[in-house]
């Protein structure tokens, strides 16, 4: 810069530059306190769950089973359809047809209605 409009522009740019780059910090350090605050909340169930198990004297076949079943279904219910908002506003019969088609491969492998195919 070598006027003062050129050096006024330049400080300008920086300016802004910097309050864009300071949003940007700002929301990424937001989003990452979320994420930990939902981890320490599962953290802190899973050692309740623990706890429990440990305190009733489970054996330890029965402690594996659940605790991988209580993982299983944590991430599992990230997923179900009470997360998707939107799936609410279909009309019913796209929504049975929905439903039909999420859930039929877990009947099909059923042994119950394997028999039926």
């Amino acid at each position: 810069p070598v006027s003062t409009r050129e050096r006024g522009i330049a400080v300008i740019v920086l300016m802004i530059a910097l309050i864009v780059f300071s949003s940007f910090l700002s929301s990424i350090t937001h989003m990452m306190m979320q994420i930990s605050s939902l981890r320490q909340e599962q953290t802190i169930r899973m050692r309740t769950l623990l706890g429990f198990l440990d305190d009733h004297s489970i054996s330890l076949e029965l402690s594996v089973r659940v605790k991988k079943f209580v993982e299983s279904a944590s991430i599992q219910s990230l997923q179900s359809e009470r997360q998707v908002e939107l799936l609410h506003i279909l009309p019913k019969q796209m929504l049975m047809d929905l439903h039909y088609e999420a859930r039929s491969p877990f009947l099909v492998g059923h042994r119950f209605f394997h028999q039926y195919q």
